[in-house]
């Protein structure tokens, strides 16, 4: 749901966002990818965008829980979880900062910005792209029976298809091979769900080269691990295997020792209750029906 310039209401994998600002000159938005996400629920999570400057907190090197090559950083500051973005790798100057109460569900998200204020006031950045929203929901998910995994998803009327890769595996390709067939759910980043004993995947706002996406739900049937290959063939992979490679195609909670467990707990029934197989696929049409059949 849209509220005015200064709240969004959106939804994703069955938890429900609220995006406000409370500051009657600083408009909030999101990417066009989260048009098809907009809802009139009551939001469970709510997220304050709160401008500049940035708060008088000093994360310091106790506080650190992980810091990723690609310029994020999460720490736990008085049972609050703060997540850093700077410029650039080397750079020690915050572009963003999302403080989060994990307990409340609220936050509040700070950034930095250049521009000139608008005549209708400021608009903050996109606050959910790239990391924040995506640590977010692995903080989110990590103890609540769920994983965000990188992988393209397809409801094929109603049988869920899971194809996990890392970059240039396939999963767009595999997104344009069943444009017009089935519903693409996201090409880059599908959400694991268990509820009552059944693994449900949903679509995400995130996604790759294929901007299609889609909030629907559908029970996981089949994952298939990608690969090139001289032709379309599908080897049966099962037990420690299966789970390492889902492990290795998806956003883990490395610094929860505890939420990991769950997490490898979680895989390990996935990839029991569902059929896993590594693939070999031409990039056409024909792959399919071939997925279609593997047994």
């Amino acid at each position: 749901m849209v509220d005015g310039h200064n709240r969004l209401t959106f939804e994703i994998a069955g938890s429900v966002f609220a995006l406000q600002s409370d500051q009657p000159n600083l408009s909030v938005s999101l990417a066009d990818s989260f048009q098809p996400f907009l809802c009139s629920s009551e939001p469970e999570i709510v997220l304050t965008v709160a401008g500049s400057p940035f708060p008088a907190m000093i994360p310091l090197e106790r506080h650190r829980l992980f810091e990723a090559w690609d310029r994020w950083a999460l720490y736990r500051i008085e049972g609050r979880e703060v997540l850093v973005e700077r410029e650039s790798f080397n750079s020690v100057i915050p572009q963003r900062v999302l403080i989060f109460d994990p307990v409340s569900n609220r936050g509040e998200l700070y950034f930095r910005s250049d521009n000139e204020p608008l005549e209708s006031g400021p608009a903050a950045p996109n606050p959910l792209e790239y990391p924040l929203g995506h640590v977010l929901m692995m903080c989110l998910l990590a103890r609540r029976q769920g994983l965000m995994v990188h992988a393209c998803g397809i409801d094929d009327q109603g049988r869920g298809y899971l194809f996990p890769g890392n970059s240039g595996h396939g999963k767009s390709t595999m997104a344009c091979v069943w444009n017009g067939t089935g519903r693409i759910l996201s090409d880059e980043c599908i959400v694991l769900k268990e509820r009552d004993g059944q693994f449900r995947m949903y679509g995400t706002p995130w996604h790759g080269s294929y901007n299609a996406v889609s909030p629907w739900g559908v029970p996981v049937e089949k994952i298939f691990f990608l690969g090139a290959g001289p032709d379309h063939r599908a080897t049966p992979v099962r037990g420690a295997k299966a789970v390492a490679m889902m492990l290795a195609r998806s956003y883990p909670p490395l610094w929860d020792s505890e939420a990991m467990a769950l997490t490898l707990e979680l895989l390990a029934r996935l990839c029991e209750q569902a059929s896993c197989y590594e693939l070999a696929f031409l990039p056409d049409e024909s792959v399919i029906q071939f997925v279609r059949c593997v047994k």
